[in-house]
């Protein structure tokens, strides 16, 4: 049985690894929100679920080896030996922890089939594409990008074959990328559905989120709706296309508002 002096001893390890977790959880949280996951998209498309996931490993690891191997009878030599293992393994946890977060952070957010999507940087490394050669698409971050509907049978093939045979999905294939500025039109072609759908559904929601503004009048703003891969938004923009802000939609499925081409798969 632990007497009390030794349960006490590592306790203090263990908090002073949990201190160690605590500030490094809070550096990783504030990069996620504000700079990998900005926005809707830390909510909506995996930045606070990535979070919880890492930080619930993290914060388990280092106060548990503290637990295990400190011992206040180890010789000074054994001690050390001790901290360097465990500053070691806190470090590596750490690093994978944030190199996980900012591996999936989106590097762009598509518009096809009506509504907006958001891309990882692995699929658009496979197409020679980066952070920095998506930023000629618009000048927002991440950027945002139109994707346009094939021209021709030969067009359409490309899609299809990139899509059963690597699983890019028609709003990852940069080859369709176009700039965002100039297809603003098409991007918000369905101003009177989306609107429709606002009155009937999220007439709360909406009188919520102008409150206080100065253009309280729906007709002012542009509207887009927005899946991600843990919600849905409807993404609020100026009538130059220009971001405002956002309206979560929870897992609320997104209304069908015209015909369109087929659903792509899942990402």
């Amino acid at each position: 049985m632990i007497s009390r002096p030794v349960l006490a001893y590592k306790l203090r390890a263990a908090l002073i690894s949990l201190s160690v977790f605590a500030l490094f959880s809070v550096a990783l949280g504030l990069l996620a929100w504000h700079y990998w996951f900005p926005g809707y998209l830390f909510w909506l498309d995996g930045g606070l679920q990535g979070l919880k996931i890492v930080l619930a490993v993290d914060f388990v690891l280092g106060p548990l080896l503290a637990l295990v191997f400190f011992h206040p009878e180890k010789s000074r030599n054994k001690l050390v030996f001790d901290i360097v293992v465990i500053v070691t393994l806190q470090v590596g946890a750490m690093g994978w922890g944030a190199w996980q977060v900012w591996s999936q952070r989106p590097v762009a957010v598509v518009y096809g089939n009506q509504r907006f999507i958001s891309v990882a940087p692995g699929i658009m490394k496979l197409q020679g594409e980066s952070p920095r050669t998506l930023a000629r698409f618009s000048t927002d971050t991440p950027p945002l990008i139109y994707r346009r509907e094939t021209r021709d049978r030969r067009e359409q093939q490309r899609l299809m074959t990139m899509l059963m045979r690597y699983g890019f999905h028609p709003e990852s294939q940069a080859w369709l990328f176009e700039p965002f500025p100039p297809n603003r039109e098409r991007v918000f072609d369905l101003q009177a559905e989306i609107r429709a759908h606002v009155r009937k559904e999220l007439a709360g929601a909406w009188q919520d989120w102008v409150a206080g503004r100065a253009e309280p009048d729906l007709e002012a703003y542009r509207l887009a709706f927005y899946e991600g891969r843990y919600g849905s938004a409807l993404l609020v923009f100026s009538q130059e296309g220009h971001s405002l802000g956002y309206l979560s939609l929870g897992d609320t499925p997104l209304p069908d508002l015209a015909p369109a081409v087929a659903r792509p798969v899942s990402r």
